[in-house]
């Protein structure tokens, strides 16, 4: 299972394999909440790679589509 972000173009940004478990537990969230932990993940994993400090919410104002183990999530 993957979880894919997309940018406003429909362009494939990043993408990373997850286990079932956190999968499962994707499952158990809303789409605002979700959106908030993938969001909160690579804002937290920007900071320690690159310096560069972003919030949840300009992570989110970024993307145009997640795709979560097989759920997308369309932004635009």
């Amino acid at each position: 299972m993957r979880v894919e972000i997309y940018d406003k173009g429909n362009n494939l940004i990043a993408g990373w394999e997850v286990d079932e478990e956190t999968c499962e537990k994707f499952s158990q969230l809303d789409n605002n909440s979700l959106l908030f932990e993938i969001a909160t993940g690579i804002a937290v994993a920007l900071k320690e790679e690159t310096g560069v400090e972003l919030t949840p919410n300009m992570v989110i104002n970024e993307l145009g589509k997640v795709v979560v183990c097989g759920r997308e999530i369309k932004l635009v």
